[in-house]
């Protein structure tokens, strides 16, 4: 291997995903059950495991409720950072998407904070493929784990993925492995998302 291959290898885009970090929202801590004590451990824990996995070169698709009265926390993140609008981003004036369809390694792929929401948009009629999603945290660990192979979600809270970002090729990779690439229709997915109530 030259060393010009090593070099563009080395320094090869990465996709990460992830959600819900709530910076500086201290009721988060007992409502997920979180290992911090108070909002400044949690907010630093969070940031070094942002910034010790994602490179300034890398891309992250963060799936909402990123601050709670802390926009400022984004300048000091690692990354070029394409963001879906959660429930509680109404202080963030950082350009925000409902939701995404994203093709990757040939699976299609749904972006959105509440999972619960798909019901609600009738412009994702004909959509068949996999959603990726926050907002459940760890509370439904059943019908949302970090990977529903029957119903085809992934959930990238950070509760699911150790308070770190998730790579998207793992993802691609566990879906590959375990499931069922094409993902689900529309109509399937309707009949077989679960309805739960989240209160945060």
């Amino acid at each position: 291997m030259t060393r010009k291959r090593k070099l563009r290898e080395k320094h090869e885009r990465k996709v990460w995903l992830t959600s819900d970090t709530h910076f500086h929202h201290a009721n988060i801590i007992h409502y997920a059950n979180r290992p911090f004590s108070d909002v400044d451990e949690m907010d630093r824990m969070l940031v070094d495991n942002w910034n010790g996995t994602i490179r300034n070169g890398d891309l992250v698709y963060f799936l909402g409720d990123f601050s709670f009265r802390q926009p400022g926390i984004m300048n000091v993140l690692n990354g070029r950072k394409i963001m879906i609008r959660g429930n509680h981003d109404t202080a963030l004036s950082y350009r925000m998407h409902r939701y995404l369809k994203v093709g990757y390694k040939d699976i299609q792929f749904l972006l959105m904070h509440d999972p619960g929401e798909f019901a609600r948009m009738p412009a994702l009629q004909g959509y068949k493929g996999w959603l990726i999603h926050g907002h459940t945290h760890n509370n439904h660990p059943e019908e949302y784990p970090l990977i529903n192979y029957e119903n085809c979600t992934v959930n990238v809270c950070v509760e699911m993925t150790n308070y770190a970002p998730v790579a998207f090729d793992a993802i691609v990779k566990m879906i590959t492995e375990n499931g069922d690439p094409a993902g689900i229709g529309y109509e399937e997915r309707l009949e077989r998302m679960p309805v739960i109530e989240v209160t945060e």
